[in-house]
């Protein structure tokens, strides 16, 4: 008879799932899923409260239209971009966006160690932050 070998244990590195908050029937919802689409359609239910107490309009007529905002806190929570969900994803763009930038000047690979070396030697000015007019040399390393 043949002997078989154990196959080694394979512990994941990295879980790319929550763990689950919310189970119905074959969905499960991880925490932050759950949340956002309870913010969703609180912010629905605020929004249609205060439209139907300042217009006239029936409140099923308000819910209907309001009803985007509803599923907009849905779209968040279920749809995911390149695996990450998507309120995650903007969240990130936003900070993204809102946060400083440096940006870093590249050569190009096909540049001569010449004008390398005519750019190493040039002198480099930056502006100050306090008063745009004034500028200063920065320290050459």
């Amino acid at each position: 008879m043949e002997e078989r070998r154990p196959e080694p244990t394979r512990l994941p590195i990295e879980i790319p799932s929550e763990d689950p908050f919310f189970q119905w029937e074959r969905f499960q919802f991880g925490l932050r899923q759950v949340l956002t689409i309870m913010f969703g359609f609180f912010v629905w239910y605020l929004v249609w409260k205060g439209v139907t107490g300042i217009l006239p309009l029936s409140s099923l007529l308000a819910g209907i239209l309001l009803s985007p905002i509803a599923i907009g806190g849905i779209v968040l929570a279920l749809v995911q971009r390149d695996g990450v969900p998507l309120e995650e994803y903007l969240t990130r763009r936003l900070e993204f966006m809102v946060s400083n930038h440096h940006y870093i000047l590249r050569e190009d690979s096909g540049k001569t160690a010449e004008a390398l070396e005519e750019w190493e030697d040039a002198k480099v000015i930056g502006i100050d932050d306090d008063d745009d007019d004034d500028l200063y040399e920065l320290p050459h390393f």
